[in-house]
Parts: structure tokens; C-alpha cells; sequence
């Protein structure tokens, strides 16, 4: 773990004083409002239409037509009532029906909208009240990740604490606070408490690993932030043949002292051997793909297949391993191909009910890799109701900028990071997805902020550099650049950020011998060269940008959408070969990116 918070995720020496000095970065989580709601669709009294927590933004005449429908569910709404409730007797049937199929395209087939030849419209799905929710007065707990002692592989330490975490959730009488958070200011090296009070907990777990013949014994710490107290202190000791064990037997002592007495349904489950040995696989391989090292989450990939071969059928070796093929292609470390192939095979294979959370991969490889937005629609449509998760969030909010929907997108992210206020990629991804939207004081703002607080971190150092290039930090940028490809010489995504940058800074050489660099790299691997069109564009090199699209493209470069969206293309807008590319993105958003006489 500590060498892939070296290479993606430290946190300077200022962060330890802000955290001792007890600055905390979180707001109170989103309340549900009151309201009438449908397949996840609510109307809040103010007229405000959201999906879960997101405000879905309607026009003044949809949401009209939308109140109007929700009024009398179940019944046709006329012609009549329906000008009437647009205040504009002058409409037309025409111009109802034009506005009609503007909302169900915006909102979906959630809205159940059906036309009533010559007479109106009916909403078909059913309404129910929707009243605003009480917060649960539960007390908010972390995990820290255990210290792994001499002779205890360090990945143990993680695993224990994560596997703790999995049953704690299920118990629903505590808040676990989110763990990318915890990870970040754990390697702090602060006092627990610390650690607690940064992220609003109210008690913090702690502990060790220490190997004892044919034992592990876990000491755990339980301290109440509020007044750094240790309240409790315990041994677990476990046979090193059922270390699978030991997370659930934490989490079963922490709901004894904290949970009023609740006990683990999951506590009666038995773990076969099988099982243990793909636990271990599991964890040995998280250890290895999260260095972002190349040989690394090869090796990583590797286990997590035989951790699927091993126990087929449990579900978290399957989890992962759709996510790392998700995560390799994303970083330039395996074909989107091969990663769309290896997604769906594992995906094929699964038959427990938690299935449901391979669907986000799924439907990122349906738009990315096969580019059918109807499929990748039902996939992330029919996975909506799962929760903040590292990886859900990030491929759902791909999803979202490769359709062009910024504002969902950011909405989401500013969603997720009120959660997991520490979470540096999270961070980072919304700085990208405001420059995407063209929020450029924000996107700055938002970059500064992300290298302020996670200076090393790779996606923060490669969106921040990307932001500030063009934005009046040539200078800043290129230093943010060169210290990411010293950092992550093995990140193509970085050789080619660097080249974007130094371009913009007019360093033109320099910037070709990057590009250099790339094109001969390519000539023994696979090499993800997103940002070399817009290196190449800041050259006024645009037929060798085409071609660099056209190349991503045909790859099926899982950036491809979202590098056409870039304001830093602008240029190339007006070219014929452009909007020949942009119309492989999923319509309706293809108007989004091409000019008005196109879209027309």
C-alpha cells in the first residue's frame, strides 16, 4: 500500500498541520425532499425534478407539461389542460407534442409518458408521496487500515479492515465513513483521533498485525474523537488458515461495544477453503495494480483470475477483477478491446445477486467499446439505485462526460466528494469535468485546490497540468508535468500531458520529441496517446490531429468522447473531417459539440 500512495496518492507536510489543526473538508449529506416520486424520478414541492440526489434542470414550459402529467397520473391530460398549464392558449398540438418528446428524451423511459392518439397524454407509472427522511442519529465510524507487523504481508493489514467494513455495513446501525478518505489520512501518520476529527467520525478503529506460529494476532483500538479517549482495547488471535475470518470477527467485537447489541446475520457463514485462497489472491492483487506500475497489475490481473477460478462464485474476486480492466484501459495499460472482452467474460460467469454491481463496467464497455447507447443507458440505468462507490462513481461519471452531460457529472462528483471529502481522485475528476463544461474559473480553481491538498497524486498532477496550461500557469503547468512523468516515467498519459503542456507554453520542440517518444513506444505496446491532438492543435498541426483522433478512434480509446469535448479542439470544429468523428458519439449529445448549422 505504501508504494502506491508514493506513486499516486501522498499528501504533503502541510495537510498533517491542517489536520491536526482539526479543518474539516465535509458537509452534511443531501436530505431527501418531499415530493411525489417515480423510478427514482421526484418532484420536490418547489417543482424541482431530481433523480436520487441530482436536479435534473427542465426547461419552464417541460416542467410545466411534467406537473401537469404528475397532477393527474394515471389519466389523459388534453390538449387543453395542457395549454392551460403552459399559460400559452396560442400552442399548438404540434409544439406540445415537440415539448413532450423533449422531456422524455431528457428524463428517460422513466417518465412513462404515453401519447393518446388525438386526445392528450397519460403518465402511466404510479405516484407516491415522498416524505423527507429524519437523519439516522447512528454513530460514524472509521477503519483505519491495520499495521502489519514483521513476517504479516502489508496488503493483510487493508484487507482485514475492508473485509470489517463489508460486514459493518451490512448491520445498518453504524455509518461507515468512506475509505478512500480514511486511506489518504491514514498514511498522515497523525494520531487516530486526528484522523476522526478530519472527517467528521465520531470513533476511529485502529490497530496491528503481528505473526505468531501459525497465528496472527490482531490488536485492535476503539477512541472516541470527541474527547480522544481509547475506550477499548483487545487481541483477536487467528489461525493463519482462517485469516479470511479475522475481518468478520472485528466487525463483530466493534457492534458489541457499538451497535447496541446487534448481532451479524453474516456471522454464521462459513468460508471454504477455496474461498481463503482466493481472499488472498484478492488482496495480494489490489496491493499489486494500485501501484499503476506496468509488470505490477499485470501480475495483479493474473491473480485476480485465478482468484475468479479458484471461487467462482464469489462475487468480490469478479468485482475486481472488471474494475482493473476498466482501470488498466483507462491508463493506457491494456487495448480497450481487451479489456471490453475480459469484462464481459467475467461478467458472463456471475450468478449471485451482487452481479449488479459489474453492471457500471458493462455499460461503460456498451458506450466505449461497442458504442451502443441504448445498452449502456439500461446498464447504468438498471444500476442507479447502488451507492457512492470508488469505482461506481468514477465509471458512472465517465458515463456522463462522455455523453457531454457535464452538469450531471459535476453534480455527482460534488455529491460524492460531500461524502469522501479526501478522496483526491474524486478531486481531481471534478476539476476535469468542469473544464470539460467550459467552467473555466471554476475548473482552476477546483485544479489549484486539488494540488494544493494532494500534490502527488498522478491524476491530480495530470488533469491540474492539463487546466493550467491554457489558463495563464504555463509555467506552474509544466512543472506539475515534469514532475508526473519523473514520478510515473512507465504513465504514458503523462509522457502525453507533458507534450499538451509544453506545446501551449510554445516549447514546441520539446513538445514534438514527447510526441516522438510516444510514436515509437507504440511501436512495441500499446500506448494511450489522448492528449496528444490537442498538443498538436496548440502546434497548428490539425491534420495530424485528425489523424491522431482517427487512430483513438479506431482503437476505441476509452477518452475518445470526452477528448472531442475539450474546449482545446475548438479549432477544429469547423472541419469537415471533426464532425466526422464527432457523429460516432451517441445521439441525441452529438449537437453538443458540433456547431448550430450542424446540428440543424
Amino acid at each position: 500500500m505504501r508504494q502506491f500512495f508514493a506513486s499516486a496518492g501522498c499528501i504533503g507536510a502541510a495537510q498533517i498541520a491542517l489536520v491536526r489543526m482539526g479543518i474539516r473538508d465535509t458537509h452534511a449529506p443531501v436530505q431527501p425532499s418531499p415530493g411525489f416520486g417515480s423510478r427514482g424520478l421526484y418532484i420536490d414541492p418547489g417543482g424541482r425534478l431530481l433523480r436520487g440526489e441530482s436536479a435534473i434542470d427542465l426547461p419552464a414550459d417541460e416542467a410545466s407539461v411534467l406537473a401537469e402529467l404528475v397532477a393527474h397520473a394515471g389519466h389523459v391530460v388534453t390538449h387543453a389542460q395542457l395549454r392551460r398549464a403552459l399559460d400559452a392558449r396560442k400552442a399548438t398540438s404540434a409544439d406540445i407534442a415537440a415539448i413532450v418528446h423533449r422531456l422524455h428524451d431528457r428524463i428517460g423511459e422513466a417518465a412513462g409518458i404515453e401519447p393518446i392518439y388525438k386526445r392528450g397524454y397519460r403518465l402511466l407509472t404510479q405516484i407516491q408521496p415522498r416524505h423527507p427522511e429524519r437523519p439516522r442519529m447512528v454513530p460514524r465510524l472509521a477503519v483505519l487500515p491495520l499495521t502489519a507487523g514483521p513476517g504479516v504481508a502489508e496488503y493483510l493489514g487493508e484487507a482485514v479492515a475492508e473485509e470489517a467494513i463489508r460486514h459493518l455495513k451490512t448491520s445498518g446501525v453504524l455509518e461507515i465513513m468512506e475509505q478512500d478518505s480514511v486511506l489518504t489520512l491514514a498514511l498522515l501518520h497523525v494520531n487516530p483521533a486526528d484522523v476522526g476529527e478530519a472527517i467528521a467520525a465520531d470513533w476511529v478503529v485502529s490497530g496491528s498485525l503481528m505473526a505468531l506460529p501459525g497465528k496472527c494476532r490482531v490488536r485492535v483500538n476503539l477512541t472516541r474523537v470527541a474527547d480522544r479517549m481509547v475506550l477499548w482495547s483487545e487481541d483477536l488471535l487467528v489461525s493463519a488458515e482462517q485469516f479470511f475470518s479475522a475481518g468478520l470477527e472485528l466487525a463483530d467485537r466493534i457492534l458489541t461495544r457499538l451497535g447496541g447489541g446487534v448481532a451479524l446475520a453474516a456471522s454464521q457463514e462459513e468460508v471454504s477453503p477455496h474461498q481463503q485462497e482466493a481472499f488472498d489472491l484478492l488482496w495480494h492483487a489490489r496491493s499489486e495494480w494500485r501501484s499503476l506500475e506496468r509488470h505490477q497489475m499485470r501480475d495483479g490481473l493474473q491473480r485476480l483470475r485465478c482468484a475468479v477460478a479458484t471461487a467462482p462464485l464469489w462475487m468480490p474476486a469478479r468485482i475486481d477483477l472488471v474494475n482493473l480492466c476498466a482501470h488498466q484501459a483507462i491508463y493506457g495499460f491494456m487495448g480497450m478491446r481487451e479489456a471490453a472482452e475480459l469484462i464481459r467474460l467475467t461478467a458472463a460467469g456471475a450468478q449471485d445477486h451482487s452481479s449488479e454491481m459489474l453492471l457500471p463496467a458493462l455499460g461503460w464497455v456498451y458506450l466505449v467499446a461497442d458504442r451502443n447507447p441504448v445498452a449502456a443507458h439500461a446498464a447504468f440505468s438498471s444500476s442507479a439505485h447502488l451507492p457512492h462507490d470508488r469505482w461506481v462513481t468514477r465509471l458512472r461519471t465517465d458515463y456522463l462526460l462522455s455523453l457531454s452531460r457535464h452538469s450531471e457529472a459535476i453534480e455527482m462528483l460534488e455529491r460524492a466528494i460531500r461524502l469522501d471529502p479526501w478522496s483526491a481522485s474524486l478531486h481531481a475528476r471534478l476539476a476535469w469535468a468542469l473544464h470539460l463544461a467550459g467552467s473555466r474559473p471554476q475548473s482552476i480553481a477546483q485544479a489549484n485546490l486539488a494540488l494544493s491538498r494532494f500534490p502527488d497524486h498522478c491524476l491530480v498532477g495530470l488533469f491540474g497540468a492539463l487546466i493550467l496550461s491554457g489558463n495563464g500557469s504555463a509555467g506552474k503547468a509544466a512543472e506539475v508535468a515534469a514532475a508526473l512523468v519523473r514520478r510515473c516515467p512507465y504513465l504514458d498519459l503523462a509522457l502525453s500531458a507533458e507534450a499538451w503542456v509544453l506545446a501551449r507554453a510554445g516549447r514546441k520542440d520539446e513538445a514534438r520529441d514527447a510526441l516522438d517518444r510516444l510514436h515509437w513506444l507504440s511501436r512495441e505496446r500499446h500506448v494511450l496517446r489522448v492528449f496528444a491532438p490537442a498538443a498538436l492543435v496548440a502546434m497548428g498541426d490539425y491534420s495530424a490531429a485528425i489523424d491522431e483522433l482517427r487512430t483513438a478512434d479506431s482503437l476505441r480509446c476509452p477518452w475518445f468522447f470526452q477528448i472531442l469535448a475539450d474546449p482545446n479542439l475548438a479549432p477544429l470544429r469547423e472541419m469537415a473531417e471533426f464532425r466526422e468523428l464527432a457523429e460516432a458519439l451517441p445521439a441525441p449529445r452529438l449537437s453538443a459539440l458540433l456547431p448550430h448549422a450542424w446540428a440543424d
